[in-house]
């Protein structure tokens, strides 16, 4: 009996594959510069005309009202941005407002730039509209309300599209399971140092960092004498990232800053937690282990009370030290900082 040949046969790619592809196309559109234009805008879902007379009036007068008739910030709304808030965005940045903890502080997530969801932390929303069509979730940060202020309301999430963004947040913070069904609404793992969807989350990072407020130099900072402040973030490198998802389940959501220490071989970093409340300041080595040298030198933060360096580690509230920190000694004398890019 002779032998049947054997059937060779690949499996049919499953829509999250197809889903990448088309991610990448548009990434590759987005990186090849104007000549472009074009062919980007016309992937892109449109749900009005801008040349249309009547459009174009309902729009200004929208934005003439607007600051007379917007609700406040709340949990629940989709709201626009205004350049004040993120005064390097090349785009307008829509963004979720969630989980209303009830202080002054409101969990803020950005709708990416692309119609399909880059990683398993980015949601498709399902929305007609394409700039509303993928939520960031890995890239939310805390945000004072009064900072929302500088934006417009555009529309309110419903109870279920809230409930998934929460669910796909808690998966990008903590790596909790997904159901199956969003995970048929989310993108594929990264698995490869060398993925353009590395780079892209260190651009997004760039482009959604908050302008730091203007400090107010107040009668307490000004008794500090010749403490030199610093202004502590930065958006952290691609190679950082890597690090930053090494050291977290929560890339993207982390602030992150390292200085080099006076003329020391020492490094001190700041790493915002992932509750978004504490940072963590640490004194490296050359081998980027904690180092005891500087133990008792102090963290002074510009309006709030000094913390003290023990096993080359301290803990501080972020904003205590978000408009500007300075470093002293053990001896009580400033240490110049150099932020290290």
């Amino acid at each position: 009996m002779h032998q049947l040949p054997k059937l060779k046969w690949k499996p049919k790619p499953c829509e999250k594959v197809h889903r990448l592809a088309r991610w990448l196309q548009q990434w590759k559109w987005s990186q090849e510069g104007p000549d472009n234009i074009g062919r980007r805008a016309a992937s892109i879902r449109h749900t009005f005309d801008l040349n249309d007379p009547e459009v174009a009036e309902q729009i200004a007068e929208r934005l003439t009202q607007a600051a007379k008739t917007d609700p406040a910030p709340e949990a629940g709304q989709i709201r626009l941005l205004s350049s004040a808030v993120l005064p390097s965005a090349d785009r307008p940045v829509y963004v979720a407002l969630l989980n209303d903890s009830g202080s002054n502080t409101l969990l803020v997530v950005p709708f990416g730039p692309f119609l399909e969801p880059a990683t398993t932390t980015e949601w498709l929303t399902g929305r007609d509209a394409g700039a509303l069509s993928v939520l960031c979730l890995w890239n939310a940060r805390t945000l004072p309300k009064e900072v929302l202020l500088r934006s417009w309301f555009v529309d309110t999430l419903t109870v279920p599209e809230q409930t998934d963004a929460l669910a796909v947040f808690r998966h990008a913070a903590t790596g909790a399971d997904l159901e199956d069904r969003l995970l048929s609404q989310v993108g594929c793992t990264i698995t490869k140092p060398n993925d353009p969807r590395l780079a892209y989350q260190a651009q997004e990072l760039r482009l959604f960092t908050p302008a730091p407020p203007k400090p107010e130099q107040s009668p307490a900072a000004r008794r500090r004498g010749n403490i030199e402040f610093y202004l502590p973030w930065k958006a952290p490198s691609e190679s950082e990232e890597i690090v930053l998802q090494a050291r977290s389940r929560a890339p993207g959501s982390l602030e992150y800053a390292r200085y080099a220490v006076g003329e020391t071989p020492l490094v001190l970093t700041l790493l915002t937690r992932t509750d978004g409340k504490q940072v963590e300041v640490s004194i490296l080595d050359q081998r980027e282990n904690p180092s005891p040298d500087l133990d008792g030198a102090q963290v002074i933060p510009r309006e709030g009370e000094a913390v003290r360096i023990a096993n080359g580690r301290a803990l501080c509230q972020r904003d205590a030290v978000l408009s500007g920190f300075g470093f002293l000694g053990a001896n009580g004398k400033p240490i110049n900082l150099r932020r290290l890019e």
